[in-house]
């Protein structure tokens, strides 16, 4: 019966494996910011011979067994390579992605969509609707975050674990880890707005 899960598991790994973009290029150009930044992070600390696999003793042996590591080491053989990474990513990627296209399809009124709606509509609106200091804090922190200047925060400009922190999960309104200039507006004047309500 164990011998009997071990095959069905690896015939559903080899078919996942089939599923996705072949050849490493190919993985690299299919992933998001996000995704690539983590396989990156990841890779580059755990390959510590820099040899292009993870293997004993980088790590345990028994993280070998961890679930993740189990899916993303398709043929079993105790090494990591680069592509299985990739693929294990891409995976990931994906199955997060039909999860939100199904998000999409029973619309949700969250508090952040619900506070969006009360503000005022438009960069510069938001903008003028500011007090000097919601606003120097708004520009200080966007211009020492947006390392490329490009008007969003993204990952890696920021590490991935600081879009799970509560004022940057009421900020990042649509929830997909890209902090834009008008979204920390939002989040400045529904701040400016509870203060000033605390304080009456």
């Amino acid at each position: 019966m164990k011998k009997l899960s071990i095959l069905l598991l690896l015939a559903l790994m080899s078919a996942t494996a089939q599923e996705a973009p072949q050849g490493v290029k190919a993985l690299e150009a299919s992933l998001n910011k996000e995704r690539m930044a983590q396989a990156v992070e990841m890779f580059e600390k755990l390959d510590k011979n820099k040899d292009g696999k993870i293997t004993v003793p980088e790590v345990p042996a028994k993280k070998f067994k961890n679930k993740a590591w189990v899916q993303a080491n398709l043929n079993g053989d105790m090494v990591l390579t680069w592509e299985e990474e990739l693929i294990w990513q891409y995976n990931f990627q994906k199955k997060n992605a039909t999860k939100s296209e199904k998000t999409k399809t029973t619309p949700v009124d969250t508090k952040a969509q619900k506070a969006s709606k009360d503000v005022p509509q438009g960069i510069k609106a938001l903008e003028a609707s500011l007090n000097k200091e919601r606003m120097a804090q708004a520009v200080k922190m966007f211009e020492k975050l947006d390392k490329n200047k490009d008007g969003k925060i993204t990952v890696p400009e920021v590490p991935a674990k600081q879009f799970k922190n509560k004022a940057w999960v009421q900020a990042n309104i649509n929830g997909d880890m890209i902090l834009t200039w008008e979204e920390e507006l939002i989040w400045q004047y529904n701040f400016q707005k509870k203060k000033a309500e605390k304080s009456k």
